[in-house]
C-alpha cells in the first residue's frame, strides 16, 4: 500500500518488496488470485476482494451484486466523457461501501463484429471513442481508492470455444485499431 500507484513498475522498490516474500507466499499469491488475492503478512498486504462488471460491480462467486449501470455501447452513444468519469466515481464509492478493492471493468475491446458474444461489453467500434471513454470511467474509479483490470483489451471476437479459438486479424487492421 506504501508505494502502490506512486513508483513506476521498475523502481527497484518492487524487487525489494517481493525479496520479502517466501517462495509460498508468491505461490500462494499467484495461485490463489481470481476475484480476489489472500493477505501476505510479511509484507503487510491485506486480502483484497475484485468483482466483475462492466456495467457494475457484481460477482457470482461471491454472491455479491451492486448497482447496474447501462451497457457499455449505450454509454459511448453519449460520448459523454465526464458523465462516464461519474460512473466511475459511482462504482468506486460502491466498491468501498462493499468491501471490495478491484474491478473488473471496463471491456476495451472493440466491437469488430456483430457475432461477438460480448458486445454488450465494449464501447464502440472507434478506438479513439472507447478509448477516452474507459479512460474517463477508470480514473473516476480510481479516483475513490478502487483499482481497475481493463478486460478484453483486443481482438476478442468470440466467447464460444473460447479456449481455443483463432482471430484472424493482419498487422495493418491490428496498427488501425
Amino acid at each position: 500500500d506504501d508505494v502502490a500507484g506512486y513508483k513506476e513498475w521498475d523502481d527497484p522498490v518492487w524487487d525489494q518488496l517481493v525479496n520479502q516474500m517466501s517462495v509460498d507466499e508468491l505461490a500462494l499469491l499467484a495461485e490463489n488470485s481470481a476475484y480476489g488475492s489472500p493477505a501476505i503478512e510479511s509484507v503487510g498486504k491485506s486480502m483484497a476482494t475484485d468483482v466483475d462488471g462492466p456495467s457494475g460491480i457484481s460477482s457470482n462467486n461471491l454472491n455479491y451484486y451492486g448497482n447496474t449501470y447501462t451497457t457499455e455501447p449505450v454509454m459511448a452513444a453519449t460520448w459523454n466523457t465526464d458523465l462516464l468519469r461519474r460512473i466511475g466515481e459511482a462504482v468506486g464509492r460502491e466498491a468501498r461501501m462493499g468491501g471490495v478493492n478491484g474491478w473488473y471493468a471496463p471491456g476495451l475491446n472493440i466491437h469488430r463484429t456483430p457475432f461477438n458474444g460480448r458486445c454488450a461489453e465494449y464501447f464502440s467500434e472507434d478506438p479513439l471513442l472507447a478509448g477516452k471513454l474507459a479512460a474517463s470511467e477508470i480514473s473516476g474509479a480510481q479516483s475513490k481508492g478502487l483499482y481497475v483490470f481493463a478486460k478484453h483489451f483486443v481482438a476478442n471476437d468470440t466467447d464460444q470455444d473460447r479456449g481455443g479459438m483463432y482471430t484472424w486479424i493482419n498487422e495493418q487492421q491490428l496498427r488501425e485499431i
